[in-house]
């Protein structure tokens, strides 16, 4: 709930009830309060509660970014969304199908039947198949796991496709992104070189995607939510003493969606 509001802002008012994913200065939410930009902010979908609304701008945004900006995807073309039971593909796959598209992702043996469910057309065992192998000619790629799993997915991209990492390969589109001082710009030049090197092989192009943050945008998806048509997916709830059970419960990359610290009860 919005607390207080400077004098200046028009788009909301103290009382209202929002959502946020706080602009990349104010990253850390870990706390009772929050200053947020009114640009970011946006309504809190009324079918949701405190605990599914706080699971979804981060993961929302980045798959919304990814399907119409990053990659450009249009209905009736093909994507490729790896680790379809996390945080960010769990929703990318509802979103995409939501648009249109046909859906390829890959997940453990023991959630290919919740990915399915979230309407993957296609899931790969990530372990027992090379998904390289029977995966080709997708329109776009969206990695979420690190460089080997990036580097690979370039097999798996058809020449003018896109492969979008969230993860590793960061760039110099990044640099800008970020105002990062032109004298650190060769670093992310070396950082992002080996997956550009790889989409030059086989004619596709490389972006790295780091969220904007978009309230007008988040209001948009509003109604999505509203319908049901895309389901926050709440993996687990900590209290603010257990946040670091919460991190390491995150960090094993064995969660179904998101994992969510409560500061307090509803």
């Amino acid at each position: 709930m919005l607390i207080e509001v400077g004098q200046e802002v028009s788009l909301c008012r103290a009382g209202d009830l929002v959502y946020t994913r706080v602009e990349k200065d104010r990253i850390g939410t870990f706390s009772t309060e929050v200053v947020a930009d009114e640009t970011t902010v946006a309504r809190k979908p009324d079918a949701l509660s405190h605990v599914e609304a706080a699971s979804l701008p981060l993961v929302l945004l980045t798959a919304a970014q990814f399907l119409t900006e990053a990659a450009a995807l249009k209905p009736g073309q093909s994507v490729l969304i790896h680790a379809g039971a996390g945080a960010v593909g769990s929703v990318a796959i509802q979103l995409a199908k939501h648009l249109g598209l046909r859906v390829v992702s890959t997940a453990s043996s023991g959630n290919i039947k919740f990915v399915k469910g979230l309407g993957a057309d296609t899931v790969i065992d990530r372990k027992a198949q090379r998904f390289e192998r029977e995966v080709r000619n997708m329109d776009a790629v969206l990695d979420s796991v690190g460089m080997s799993n990036l580097l690979r997915s370039f097999q798996c991209v058809k020449p003018g496709g896109t492969v979008v990492s969230i993860a590793d390969g960061p760039d110099v589109s990044l640099a800008r992104a970020l105002n990062v001082n032109r004298l650190l710009w060769p670093v992310f030049w070396a950082m992002g070189a080996r997956p550009h090197a790889a989409a030059g092989r086989v004619g596709a192009q490389y972006r790295y995607w780091f969220m904007r943050a978009d309230g007008p945008q988040l209001e948009s998806l509003n109604p999505m939510l509203e319908s049901g048509v895309v389901r926050p997916l709440v993996d687990s709830v900590f209290p603010f003493d257990q946040a670091r059970q919460a991190i390491a419960r995150a960090e094993e990359g064995k969660a179904r969606g998101k994992v969510v610290i409560q500061m307090r009860d509803d």
